[in-house]
């Protein structure tokens, strides 16, 4: 599940996922996307990988 947040005028999403090689908990986050659209858009095709 992402996340999404305005900072410094751009948005950014943060998903968190379970390393396959290490059963650990990570954390992905991007930033620089103009439109609230297109920021979730990214974060669901990041999700399916």
């Amino acid at each position: 599940m992402a996340s999404y947040r305005k900072r410094n005028g751009t948005w950014e999403y943060r998903i968190r996922y379970t390393d396959p090689a290490t059963g650990k908990q990570k954390e992905k986050s991007v930033a620089g996307f103009k439109r609230k659209a297109d920021c979730i858009e990214a974060a669901a095709e990041a999700e399916k990988k």
